[in-house]
């Protein structure tokens, strides 16, 4: 019995499967897996030259494929090294915008779509891409400020008790002159 599932495609789906094919030769390192890499590739390349692919002049955009592929592969391996750590900072942002649709990365991954969108959005009011919101630089600054101007509400409250306090056990009145 053979085992071999033959199922016809078009060339170009052909050459996309032997570009990666070779990136992942070159980039696997796991020995099993390269050695079933290694063999699925002969297989494909056979196949491609028995069709006549080798003969035709399609260097040019097999090579333009194999870039792509390789780009691909390198935003693959970014979003795989993000998943992994949990991370979801500026450079998942720039993954999402590098072509990922943000749907397709709230399915993969712990953030929903509506967090990434709003990841991207604060990424372009960063940049100045858009001007409808607060850059993260304000934000942090608003923040500071309000943290700020409620520890002074706290320390104020906390002095007039203890004018109040001295005044009560002292039984001098305390001033209504205040310099703040």
């Amino acid at each position: 019995m053979n085992n071999e599932i033959k199922v016809p495609i078009s060339p170009g789906e052909l050459l996309d499967k032997i570009t990666i094919l070779r990136i992942k030769q070159v980039r696997i390192l796991d020995a099993a897996k390269l050695a079933n890499v290694k063999l699925e590739l002969a297989l494909l390349e056979q196949t491609w030259r028995d069709w006549g692919g080798a003969a035709q002049d399609v260097a040019l955009d097999e090579r333009a494929l194999q870039n792509v592929n390789e780009r691909l592969w390198d935003i693959e391996d970014r979003i795989r090294d993000k998943e992994a750590k949990q991370c979801f900072d500026r450079d998942f942002i720039e993954l999402a915008r590098a072509g990922r649709s943000i749907d397709q990365l709230a399915r993969e991954f712990e953030p929903s779509a509506n967090a990434i969108r709003k990841w991207v959005k604060q990424a372009a009011v960063d940049e100045g891409l858009r001007s409808d919101g607060l850059t993260t630089a304000e934000r942090e600054e608003l923040n500071r400020l309000r943290r700020e101007n409620r520890v002074l509400r706290e320390e104020r409250e906390i002095l007039s008790k203890a004018a109040a306090w001295f005044a009560t056990e002292t039984g001098a009145v305390p001033s209504r002159r205040s310099n703040s």
